[in-house]
Parts: C-alpha cells; sequence; structure tokens
C-alpha cells in the first residue's frame, strides 16, 4: 500500500516517541528525517515544521475562512494591555478543527491513499464535524465513529452533512479502541485529532493569520485539550517571533498534557467530566503533542468550571458571541491572570461555537441578571 511522506513520517514519531520516561533526554526526530535532542529542538527543526505550516495554508486557503482577530475593549481595560480575540468560533463547522482535517486528508487525496485506504475516526464533536465536511469538500468517503450518548445536536449536523456516522461504546475511550480496531481489520487510516504532524501543521496556519492581522502581538493563549492546536501555533511562532509568548490554558477538570509535561511522560489518570468537553481528551502515551509542548510552551494555565462558564457569559455579554467552553478556557485563563499583561499586546485564540442549548441556559442563569 502506498504511503504518503507525510504519513510515514508521523509513524516514525509514533514508533520513536513511544514509552519515553524522560523529555531531557528525548531524541526527537522530525521532517528531515534527522534526529536532534530535545534541548536543541526548536533551533534545529522549526524551519521544517513551519515550512509544513506555509504549505498548509496554500492547500487549505481556498476551503477555509480568515476569521478576524477582533479587539475587546472590556478585556483590554482589565489588563492594561490590548486585547484582541482570534475567532475561530466563526470558522467552519465552528471549530479552528477544519483547517488540520482539511490538511491531512487533501494530503491523503494528493498521494491517492484515499483511493487505497479510506480513513476513520473517533469524536464527540468538532473533529468529527471537521472531517465530514472535508470528506464532503475532497468526495472521500470516510466513516465517523461516535459513542451512543453523543450529544444530539452534534449528531443533528453531522446528519446534516450527510456522515457515514456509526455508534459504539459509552465513551469516547471506547469509541477510539473501537476505530482503531476496524482501522486494522478494513485496511483504513485512523486520523486522530491531534497526534499526527499533517493535524498539527493546519492547526498551525492560525498562527500565519495572527502574525499577518497583529504582527506586534507579544503573547498569545490558547485553549489546550490533547495539544494539536497549540504545538502548530507555537512551532511556528517560535521561529519566525521567538520573543513570542506561549501560553497553554487548560481546564482543572482535564489538564493530563500539563501534568504530564511536569513529569515528562503521559500520566494515566481520568479526566473529569468539564463544560470544556473538546479539550477532555484521553492524551495517548506516544503524542507528539507531550515533546513539542514541552518544549515550546512558555506557561500554563489552570481554570475551574466557574470561571470558565463565567468566561463564556463574558463573550455573551461583551463581545455577543456565542462560544463553547474550550473558548471559555482561553478567556477565562486571560481574566485570571490579567495583571500580568499591562502594555503587552495579547491574543486570545477562540477556538470554537458548539455549545449545546442546555449548556448555555444554564451559563445564562448562573450568571446572567438575577430577577429581584
Amino acid at each position: 500500500m502506498k504511503k504518503s511522506r507525510s504519513s510515514s513520517i508521523a509513524q516514525s514519531l509514533s514508533e520513536k516517541l513511544g514509552g519515553v520516561k524522560s523529555i531531557s533526554t528525548l531524541t526527537l526526530y522530525t521532517n528531515s528525517g534527522k534526529t536532534a535532542t530535545s534541548s536543541k529542538w526548536p533551533p534545529a527543526d522549526l524551519p521544517n515544521l513551519v515550512e509544513g505550516i506555509i504549505n498548509a495554508r496554500k492547500r487549505i486557503c481556498k476551503h477555509i475562512v480568515h476569521t478576524s482577530t477582533e479587539y475587546s475593549p472590556v478585556m483590554s481595560q482589565l489588563g492594561f494591555c490590548k486585547v484582541f480575540i482570534k475567532m475561530e468560533n466563526d470558522q467552519r463547522t465552528g471549530s479552528f478543527k477544519i483547517r488540520g482535517a482539511l490538511n491531512k486528508l487533501m494530503q491523503m487525496k494528493d498521494d491517492d491513499i484515499t483511493n487505497q485506504c479510506l480513513p476513520i475516526l473517533a469524536s464527540t464533536g468538532n473533529h468529527a464535524l471537521a472531517c465530514a465536511h472535508a470528506f464532503n469538500v475532497l468526495n472521500i468517503y470516510g466513516k465517523i465513529l461516535v459513542p451512543e450518548n453523543i450529544n444530539c445536536e452534534i449528531l443533528s449536523f453531522l446528519r446534516a452533512l450527510n456522515a457515514n456516522v456509526q455508534f459504539y461504546g459509552s465513551s469516547i475511550e471506547l469509541t477510539e479502541i473501537k476505530a482503531r480496531l476496524m482501522a486494522a481489520e478494513e485496511d483504513r487510516i485512523f486520523i486522530s485529532s491531534y497526534n499526527d504532524l499533517d493535524i498539527i501543521c493546519g492547526h498551525g496556519t492560525i498562527a500565519i493569520d495572527i502574525i499577518e492581522d497583529i504582527p506586534e502581538v507579544d503573547i498569545v493563549i490558547v485553549p489546550v485539550g490533547g495539544g494539536g492546536l497549540i504545538s502548530g501555533i507555537a512551532a511556528y511562532l517560535k521561529q519566525l517571533k521567538p520573543q513570542v509568548k506561549v501560553i497553554g490554558c487548560q481546564p482543572e477538570k482535564a489538564a493530563i498534557l500539563s501534568k504530564s509535561i511536569k513529569v515528562g511522560y503521559v500520566i494515566k489518570m481520568d479526566n473529569l467530566p468539564t463544560i470544556a468537553d473538546s479539550t477532555n481528551v484521553k492524551l495517548e502515551e506516544d503524542s507528539i503533542t507531550l515533546n513539542m509542548c514541552a518544549q515550546l510552551v512558555d506557561e500554563w494555565i489552570l481554570v475551574s468550571e466557574d470561571e470558565i462558564a463565567a468566561a463564556v457569559y463574558y463573550m455573551m455579554e461583551h463581545h455577543h458571541r456565542i462560544v463553547e467552553g474550550a473558548s471559555g478556557v482561553a478567556i477565562a485563563g486571560f481574566k485570571k491572570t490579567s495583571s500580568r499583561y499591562q502594555d503587552k499586546t495579547v491574543v486570545i485564540i477562540s477556538c470554537g461555537s458548539n455549545i449545546n442549548m442546555k449548556e448555555i441556559k444554564k451559563i445564562v442563569e448562573k450568571n446572567g441578571p438575577q430577577d429581584d
């Protein structure tokens, strides 16, 4: 079976990074095919990732929206700084995920892989929607596995996209295990939502937008689940503008990545339910994002469920935008640490808008004006 160069690289990374226990002694295998110790990762190999991100931009630009980077007067006043919000909540399918999905699947299509080996994935939301849209754009018959308790609004959206949806299991963990088994049994390619260089490079195109729109940027604040979004953004920024500080934000209830970075390997722990459900991932043991984030992310902020909900309401109240909990994670991260950014130019990534109406009702009832 024919494999793309990018797929081979991703497979090589997964094999080489498996079982690593210490980031400090890690050997990274990059797009150049050469090895580099982790301490030298940024200067030695970032140009290759940047090239991948630039090529991704050229590849997907006709199929995505160059979303606005909107000035926020209220948050600027709060932090005595200039705050802009990158509105990926306005992106096609309601999140940034379409960038990575298109970049991955367009390369598979170009390499003629989809004629021999169709894609399969497991997701409860944004990754599924993004891939379903990309399947339609590229005329690919992919398969999407979802848990039996998937949100009904996401399911309706998937059906509107004529997605090939199959149900399995009571949790996304069980669904993903099944999808990987089916990939092996049916000779399909499993598409990870974050543990894939092509996906990461697609997400990294957001950083190109940021530098084009706000060239004076000092700080970028990013919501984090599996780390694909922040890895791509940080890889581009640290090569072109290394002085820019990249800050990752996670829910306190779903902070496996930041906690794993502290110890140098993927820890085994159960995430708890969170309003920011799209950040609630089970980090793969061989995830390339662990090591990329360890080297490229400057700081981590954890936020509570109340802080996330208040941030979602804050966006409704002050920007008249409905955003999902993951977007609220980054907004909450800024609000929690706003005193640190005086006189700086800050860009916050609002990553998506796919939140169900029941959750919005709860947020408004708790955070909105109270009847006398």
